[in-house]
């Protein structure tokens, strides 16, 4: 599982990365991206309102499964809240997310790192690039 990348227009929903994490045994791509949304930023989707946009190599070892969330609107980032942790070496916890942004487009893929960065890119780039581009 990857990526679900939220843009409205030009702008994007960014946190230092995007929400994503592993699917779980049995569950499908887009079930994991509704789920890992609702967790790392508290926003409900559902499966019709996510665009599929593919698979996409990241990683040596790890593809990421990208979805796309397209919204008139964009939420308040300060309504955001993240309910999954991790646990750190002393046995505290730390929310995977603390604080988010909406941003626009060149500004967002300086925030995340140079690999999801080039995957974004090359998706932007091509062919089932679903929203227009920005002139």
């Amino acid at each position: 599982m990857g990526a679900t990348c939220s843009w409205a227009t030009r702008h994007v929903l960014c946190s230092g990365t995007f929400p994503r994490g592993v699917a779980s045994p049995g569950e499908a791509f887009v079930e994991a991206a509704i789920r890992e949304l609702r967790e790392e930023t508290g926003l409900k989707v559902s499966a019709p309102e996510l665009i599929d946009l593919g698979v996409h190599a990241y990683l040596r070892g790890k593809d990421l499964a990208i979805f796309a969330w397209r919204t008139a609107v964009m939420p308040d980032a300060a309504s955001l809240r993240c309910t999954s942790f991790m646990r750190l070496p002393g046995g505290g916890l730390i929310p995977e997310f603390d604080r988010f942004a909406i941003l626009p487009w060149e500004e967002a893929l300086g925030c995340v790192g140079k690999n999801l960065s080039r995957v974004l890119q090359e998706l932007r780039a091509g062919p089932e690039w679903p929203f227009p581009l920005a002139a």
